[in-house]
């Protein structure tokens, strides 16, 4: 009797245990089959991107999906195609006809991480491009932008934000 109340006792819990796995795998199944249209609706729609050029040059500030991407971009062919010049999280951008100064914040540290200088040449390819990128950061800035000449104020300025 007790190898019978033994043997009844194990095939309940191996029936519990076998209960247990196909209800996970059915209520992932519904999960997934509820989530599908979901998916399939913002990789039709939800790409979103902006791009604003600055003045007559090939340069464009310019984000894909979330505006904490924006980046200065360099536009290589008339079909769309751009390569990004700086890192991410361009938050403002100073221009003239010589140079591009764009801001680089850190949200993580609320602060202003730095700048890019970006010198404009007259016959750009991308190589020259990228050669005439570099970054400062803020306790230097000031004393680069005297050594060139450039007052913020006197320049074209957009921000992200505005």
């Amino acid at each position: 009797m007790m190898k019978l109340r033994i043997f009844l006792l194990d095939t309940i819990i191996r029936m519990d245990n076998i209960y247990h796995k196909i209800n996970k795998k059915l209520v992932l199944m519904i999960f997934v089959i509820l989530m599908s249209p979901v998916c399939v609706f913002y990789m039709v729609v939800g790409c979103d991107s902006y791009n604003t050029r600055f003045g007559d040059t090939d340069f464009y500030l310019g984000w894909v999906n979330l505006p904490i991407t924006t980046c200065v971009e360099y536009k290589v062919d008339d079909d769309g195609g751009y390569v990004g010049v700086t890192r991410n999280t361009i938050t403002d951008c100073y221009w003239n006809d010589y140079y591009i100064i764009a801001t680089k914040y850190s949200f993580a540290k609320d602060s202003i991480e730095g700048y890019y200088i970006i010198k404009l040449c007259e016959y750009p390819d991308l190589k020259s491009v990228f050669r005439n990128v570099s970054f400062t950061n803020s306790s230097t800035f000031d004393e680069i932008m005297d050594s060139l000449h450039l007052d913020k104020d006197e320049m074209r300025h957009k921000n992200l934000f505005d």
